[in-house]
């Protein structure tokens, strides 16, 4: 796990998702149950414990089978006690688990953040030589047209005359 964790390399290669985190809820909720189990295991054996001091006397059980009786409860109470410790520690360290997912995913998305602003910047620099190349074609523009409105105007007042001139002929002069 700790190979898993290990913060030297990129946070892409941690190949954690949202779905690690539900796996660690799950496993976590397991091992509650468990802690829940040993727990009533353990008043459990506390009880018939309490039972076999009040009856043990009264039934006449011969004494070395009720002492081999007494320490397999306290045998088994013992383990019980140690599995409740263990169970205590997986929660804690899941718990660690899992902060530690929460940490790698938020620096995952502080990164991802950081690449998109840079995207953002470059488009932005992209975005302003455009503007400059469509202000350059929009004054382009704008010359040509007026040349051609110079043009049109030079045009109205000289293409009269070449088409009466043409439809008429050559003007003879008399003398």
């Amino acid at each position: 796990m700790n190979d898993a964790i290990a913060f030297s390399k990129p946070l892409r290669d941690f190949k954690l998702r949202f779905s690690s985190i539900q796996r660690i809820h799950n496993i976590r909720q397991k091992i509650e149950h468990a802690s829940l189990i040993l727990t009533n295991t353990l008043q459990t054996v506390t009880t018939i414990q309490a039972h076999e001091e009040l009856m043990g006397a009264d039934l006449q059980i011969a004494k070395y089978a009720r002492n081999e009786f007494i320490t397999e409860l306290s045998n088994i109470e013992n383990d019980l006690r140690n599995f409740q410790t263990t169970v205590q520690k997986l929660l804690a360290l899941s718990m660690d688990v899992r902060l530690i997912y929460d940490n790698i995913l938020k620096f995952n998305q502080q990164e991802q953040a950081q690449e998109t602003s840079v995207k953002l910047a470059q488009l932005a620099e992209v975005t302003v030589i455009e503007a400059r190349n469509n202000s350059y074609l929009a004054d382009r523009v704008y010359q040509d047209s007026r040349t051609m409105r110079i043009g049109t105007v030079i045009a109205i007042f000289y293409l009269p005359m070449s088409v009466v001139l043409h439809y008429i002929g050559p003007v003879q002069f008399r003398g």
